[in-house]
Parts: structure tokens; C-alpha cells; sequence
């Protein structure tokens, strides 16, 4: 069972490292004020191609291709940013499904199970080509091009800037949050000032005594209760392995070659797991790093790199 365990935790190790789904606490959204763009002025009707490209880390793919980028004031709608110089129009056309739509680009993927708070303002324009106020829909999806799946939608209020918030448990894994405008209405939203965080407890490991000659232990915090903990160490540094663990799909681990398993322990009911080992004597100076593997979530440990005392 354990070489099994050990297995399984080597095939979960080297597609995880992607998955960490950001610090805890840590904003994951890397243009949500739509402050970092090449554009001036007020830019109307902007294809999906032409937003691509002046906007930072977005990705336009919508249907009505028309996305709006206005920096100067107004620009003769709504009011002013909620943040920053620019705020950004989306639109939904003739009572159809053709809209407006795009992608975030995260500093770390969303992952599947973990708890997030999604915060952003919207401000409905009511005009005579858009009459309706139509909602600001999210979604979750691993291609930039792609809604995937939905996971929340929000109402703006036509008279100002509207703050809608919303926590949930991602039900997908993901590298892109998604935005879309409501479709089968005739509306416009002007929308700005995105934030996304990860509300889950940070998965920690940390390293105790580590002393040539004595016996070191490694504990984690905020695994799985009573799930299998996976340790591991290099001798050459961080970075990918290629080294992929069946149990987690196509995860690679943050360590450099050659890894060595440590063990695999259980966790206690309240996630904690701790692993202990003799550091051989005569290695004081060499540097080490570790990692922890929750093999019931897939999710790893930043890698902790420590000098032997």
C-alpha cells in the first residue's frame, strides 16, 4: 500500500504545481481596472482582435464583437471609472445572443473546490439603442476564448456605478475568469475595478530542525482531514519536474530532478500532518527544498527551501 501511496503521489506531483490556485487572501485578476492598455481616448466598437490587443492580459471573444474602452472622463456615457482612468462598456444586441465577451488573465489558476469572493462594479446605460438592463454574467473556463461555466450573474443599477459581490466553491478548475453581457436583451453595461480572491486556507508546509546529525519533521496545515500527505525534497532546486502523478491528473511538481519521496502520512482532523527524519550528519551548508503534496485535493505546498544548520 505504501509503495501504491507513493506512486500515486509521484503521478499527482508534477501536474499540481499549476493548480495551486493562488495565495490566500492574494488578488488573482491581473488587469481588473483595465488600467494597463496601449489605448487613449475613447475607443467604441472595438473588435474582438483590435481589444486583444490594446488590453493587458484579456482576451476578447464575444459574438457581437464590440467591445467599448473609454479613458477620458465619460466619453459622453454614464459616469466617470469607478477606478483609475478607464472603464470598459460591454453590449448585448437586437434582443439576441450576440454579445460581448472576453477573458481575465489570472496570476494563478482557479481550482475546483476552493472557496473564492468575486467583487467588480457595473453601471447599466440606459439608451435608446439599449433600453434594457441586461446582467453581467461570470463564468470559470480553461481557454481564453471560451465562456466555460457559468458561475454567477449580476444586475447593475441604470443610475450609477453598482458594487456586486458574490462568494463561491469554484465547481471547475480554470485559468480564466470569464465575463459576458446577458444575452436576449438590448443593453449596455459599463463595468470596471474586477477583484477575485482565494478565501481557502493557505495549504503550508514547514520545515523544523533541520540539523545535520538530527532529526528534522515536516508539518503541514490546512490539508485534507484524514487524507493522505505526500513529502518530497531536491538537492538541485526548484522548477519543473515532468514528473506527473496519476492521481491528480497532469500536474507537475515544483521541484527540480532528481525528487525523493519522503513518505506519505495521514492527516489528523484538522489537516495537519507531520513527518519526521534523520538529516545525516557532516551536510551542514547544503540547501534543500521541500514540498507537501494533499493527494485527496491535488494541491501543493509552495516550495520551501531551507540551508541545513
Amino acid at each position: 500500500m505504501r509503495d501504491k501511496a507513493v506512486k500515486s503521489f509521484l503521478a499527482a506531483l508534477a501536474a499540481l504545481a499549476s493548480l495551486s490556485g493562488g495565495l490566500a487572501g492574494q488578488e488573482m485578476i491581473l488587469n481588473g481596472d483595465f488600467e494597463n492598455n496601449s489605448s487613449s481616448g475613447c475607443s467604441f466598437n472595438l473588435s474582438n482582435t483590435a481589444f486583444t490587443a490594446v488590453m493587458d492580459d484579456a482576451t476578447a471573444f464575444g459574438s457581437a464583437s464590440e467591445i467599448d474602452l473609454m479613458q477620458t472622463g465619460t466619453c459622453g456615457y454614464g459616469t466617470s471609472p469607478q477606478s483609475g482612468m478607464a472603464k470598459v462598456g460591454i453590449g448585448s444586441a437586437y434582443g439576441s445572443t450576440v454579445v460581448d465577451a472576453f477573458s481575465f488573465h489570472l496570476s494563478s489558476p482557479i481550482v475546483a473546490g476552493n472557496d473564492y469572493q468575486l467583487s467588480f462594479w457595473a453601471h447599466a446605460i440606459i439608451e435608446v439603442w439599449s433600453p434594457d438592463v441586461g446582467t453581467v454574467e461570470i463564468g470559470i473556463s480553461s481557454n481564453p476564448d471560451d465562456f466555460g461555466q457559468q458561475i454567477y450573474a449580476g444586475t447593475p443599477s441604470a443610475l450609477n456605478w453598482k458594487n456586486l459581490v458574490t462568494s463561491f466553491t469554484a465547481p471547475v478548475s480554470g485559468s480564466y475568469l470569464t465575463v459576458r453581457q446577458q444575452g436576449n436583451t438590448i443593453s449596455w453595461n459599463h463595468i470596471d475595478n474586477f477583484s477575485l480572491v482565494n478565501l481557502t486556507p493557505q495549504f503550508e508546509l514547514d520545515v523544523s530542525n533541520l540539523v545535520n546529525g538530527q532529526t528534522a519533521t515536516l508539518t503541514v496545515e490546512n490539508g485534507t482531514p484524514n487524507g493522505n500527505i505526500g513529502f518530497a525534497y531536491s538537492l538541485v532546486g526548484a522548477g519543473p519536474s515532468g514528473v506527473l502523478v496519476s492521481a491528480c491528473g497532469s500536474i507537475s511538481v515544483d521541484l527540480s530532478q532528481p525528487i525523493s519521496v519522503l513518505g506519505v502520512e495521514v492527516a489528523d482532523a484538522n489537516g495537519s500532518a507531520s513527518l519526521s527524519g534523520n538529516v545525516p550528519a557532516g551536510t551542514a551548508g547544503i540547501v534543500v527544498w521541500f514540498q507537501a503534496l494533499d493527494l485527496s485535493n491535488c494541491r501543493l505546498t509552495p516550495v520551501k527551501a531551507e540551508v541545513i544548520q
